[in-house]
């Protein structure tokens, strides 16, 4: 999988993503779940993850989630990642949909599975981090987990991720 991962992050995002769908254990969901892997094939093909409109967040949202349940159904997690910033990681996906439609728990439940399958992935401590310091009501923020997860994430990235820096200081 390290060479698949390797392999992943020097292709455009197009071939990218055929190159996740065509993985073993994408395939290994395919044969169990077809209609699950159709939508989240066609959604991840004609959609750029990280241009999405609010209905485009909601859409992405139904089908990370139809994808996961079937994922798990079959016993096989399809998350490529070996601490790349350009691996496929459901969970991540799906927390990123959360996010942007303002499901600040549903996206922190699953960036603690996201992390489960990729634990040095610098963007999901990110991602929790901004939560817990900036999104979640007053009394529901933890900004020592906040500031920790922050650190982690700019040491991850060597201090190189604008978006990592920007966490750290709003905590």
């Amino acid at each position: 999988e390290a060479a698949i991962v390797r392999s992943i992050t020097s292709m455009s995002e197009r071939d990218r993503v055929t190159q996740i769908l065509n993985s073993p254990k994408i395939v290994q969901v395919k044969a169990k779940h077809d209609r699950a892997f159709g939508v989240l094939q066609g959604f991840l093909l004609d959609t750029s993850l990280h241009l999405l409109e609010l209905e485009e967040n909601r859409t992405a949202e139904r089908v990370l989630s139809e994808f996961i349940i079937a994922a798990e159904e079959s016993g096989e997690m399809p998350v490529l990642c070996a601490g790349n910033a350009g691996c496929f990681n459901p969970y991540f996906y799906r927390a990123v949909a959360r996010y942007r439609l303002l499901d600040d728990f549903g996206a922190l439940a699953d960036l603690t599975k996201a992390e489960l399958y990729d634990p040095e992935d610098p963007n999901i401590a990110n991602l929790q981090a901004w939560i817990l310091a900036v999104c979640l009501p007053e009394q529901g923020r933890d900004l020592a987990k906040a500031r920790l997860l922050a650190e982690r994430a700019v040491q991850r990235t060597q201090s190189s991720d604008p978006h990592a820096l920007d966490t750290l200081a709003a905590v």
